[in-house]
């Protein structure tokens, strides 16, 4: 996954450049970056309602559950950091 989420950012910069027709706007790499966050919350909302219920007593919060919430939110975040960043046309 840590691999594959840059190379996915990527290709997501690459489908909006292509859907813009190559287009330059200075929101544009925002409105993508946060459509690809948004992409991410559905993945993140039930281990993190399970964390969160597991903090206020009513089940059991474990390492393996926190580990369930982190690593989508890492995964998204190379993947987002990768797509802004191919968008402003910084190279890394």
């Amino acid at each position: 996954g840590i691999f594959v989420a840059p190379i996915a950012g990527g290709g997501l910069a690459e489908a909006v450049r292509w859907a813009v027709a190559r287009r330059r706007s200075r929101r544009l790499p925002l409105a993508a970056t946060g459509g690809a966050f948004l992409g991410i919350l559905p993945h993140l909302a039930l281990p993190a309602l399970a964390l969160f219920v597991g903090a206020t007593g009513r089940g059991l919060a474990s390492a393996e559950l926190l580990f369930v919430v982190l690593w989508p939110l890492l995964n998204g975040g190379l993947m987002a950091a990768t797509l802004f960043y191919r968008l402003r046309g910084i190279s890394m």
